[in-house]
């Protein structure tokens, strides 16, 4: 018990320590709350203590008197375990630290997990940023004067340089300090924080160390999303990075329990990404279903809460009976190119004709790795829903799924014209097989619907439209309720 405050900070520096709290200060003093609030602030105008949070106490010794504090490094750790936020010093004065800043910056940078407003004691002040991946991200614990505070790795410093931009000045700044730091840098302990940061930070900093040079640290994150290749057998390293985000998100999505149980997968996308053992054609959408009517908005947030940190926000469009957002990015592999990732709900069709069931996505990448049981329907009414599309719009793509699955799948043909049927009478729609017909060999003719799938396949396939739209006339129109389109008698070869 000490008889007076000042006796009491006397005593911790005397012991090495510079921070005490209120309550701290309450346990050593017996006196009253006033008679303690009054030596404390008597100690504040001396100069003796200064207090950059309230109930947070720094104890200023006589060679930091002037600057009415001692560095943000004497405190840093003590301050953030009474705030209860994790943290470590980052952006700028990380840089510093690892020697890769020209001088020491302004304010003393600090990433923690949630807004912080600014803390300032006599002339430090300390900014706060906030991060997705504080308590994941790498750090080193630097000794101080006054014990240890935790410092992000040359690597993560590289990665927030990018991130947090605007709070390390103008990008030739950004590229200055990048370049004092990169022979600090690991590069494949750089390529392992890659799925810690937004796509577009990725792309950014492999762009920056390009242009340094830096090819040995810039290589590996390309390496990271390009290493998808055998999973996606797309001619362009664009298309294999899109198909992996596409992938992750697929994952990310599934792993909601809000999405799981409100929404299912379909389209194009659903049959080449669950049902082919290798996707027969590239894709940058995903169609889901809401299964239920009810609101759309906590569905889009556990979207957005999920998508959000590490593809940027997305641009939204609503329509009747149709959400959409769609996500852009660049390539990390140069050309530079931008990407976009389409996700786009439909709010209105709560119908299934066979029943939603799970179905087992796996990713296994060195960007990222991730399993998830995904919502889907049953092949014959995703084909059913596409032979649907086939009927109602000109994409060439629908055509060709519907080949693909008739050659190398086991699908019931009867289930898949019954399941389109069902689909059109829930629109009050109902379709001869005459009308099919016509309206196949109308998008014969038109030049759009015949070049739509060319630029999707992979390398090496070959693909005859014409046999593609006889076996779907042979196996599917055919059994539609009518008589023959008279039309098609003589049409002869197309």
């Amino acid at each position: 018990m000490f008889t007076s405050m000042a006796a009491f900070v006397d005593d911790l520096q005397a012991k090495g320590r510079y921070t005490f709290t209120l309550a701290e200060a309450m346990d050593a003093n017996q006196r009253s709350a006033i008679a303690r609030e009054a030596a404390l602030r008597r100690l504040k105008q001396k100069g003796r203590i200064t207090s950059p949070r309230k109930g947070f106490y720094v104890i200023v010794p006589v060679e930091y008197r002037e600057a009415g504090c001692p560095p943000a490094n004497w405190f840093i750790h003590d301050l953030m375990q009474f705030l209860g936020q994790p943290y470590y010093v980052g952006i700028l004065s990380a840089a510093a630290i690892h020697g890769a800043a020209h001088q020491q910056p302004m304010l003393f940078q600090v990433v923690t997990d949630r807004p912080t407003r600014q803390a300032q004691a006599g002339r430090v002040r300390i900014g706060f940023h906030k991060g997705r991946h504080v308590e994941q991200a790498p750090v080193i614990d630097i000794q101080t004067e006054t014990g240890s505070m935790r410092v992000s790795t040359p690597e993560a410093t590289a990665f927030d340089l990018v991130r947090f931009a605007p709070a390390a000045g103008h990008i030739g700044n950004v590229v200055t300090v990048l370049r004092e730091l990169a022979e600090k840098i690991d590069p494949q302990r750089l390529a392992e924080l890659v799925d810690l940061y937004a796509l577009s930070d990725v792309q950014r900093l492999g762009y920056l160390l390009e242009q340094l040079g830096e090819k040995r640290l810039a290589a590996p994150l390309a390496e990271r999303l390009t290493a998808w290749r055998s999973h996606a057998p797309w001619p362009m390293d664009a298309q294999v990075e899109q198909d992996l985000a596409l992938s992750r998100v697929l994952v990310e999505l599934f792993g909601s329990e809000m999405v799981t149980k409100t929404v299912a997968f379909r389209g194009g996308t659903a049959l080449h990404k669950l049902f082919f053992p290798t996707p027969g054609r590239y894709s940058e959408d995903i169609d889901l279903v809401q299964i239920t009517a009810g609101p759309i908005g906590p569905i889009l947030s556990a979207i957005r809460t999920t998508l959000d940190s590490w593809l940027g926000e997305p641009k939204r469009k609503q329509s009747q009976g149709r959400v959409t957002m769609i996500y852009r990015f660049e390539t990390t592999t140069r050309p530079i190119q931008p990407l976009r990732l389409k996700v786009e709900i439909n709010t209105r069709e709560h119908f299934t004709a066979l029943g939603i069931r799970r179905r087992p996505f796996q990713v296994d990448s060195p960007w990222f790795s991730g399993q998830a049981e995904i919502g889907i329907y049953a092949i014959e009414e995703l084909l059913g829903t596409k032979l649907r599309a086939l009927y109602q719009r000109k994409k060439g793509r629908d055509l060709y799924d519907l080949w693909l699955a008739l050659t190398s799948l086991e699908v019931d043909d009867a289930k898949i014209v019954d399941c389109f049927g069902r689909y059109l009478g829930q629109e009050g729609l109902a379709v001869s097989r005459a009308e099919f017909e016509e309206n196949l060999e109308g998008k014969f003719q038109n030049r759009a619907f015949l070049e739509d799938i060319g630029p999707l396949l992979p390398t090496g396939v070959s693909y005859d439209v014409a046999q593609a739209g006889a076996l779907v006339g042979q196996k599917l129109v055919a059994i539609l309720p009518g008589e023959p389109w008279r039309g098609a008698e003589g049409r002869g070869d197309r």
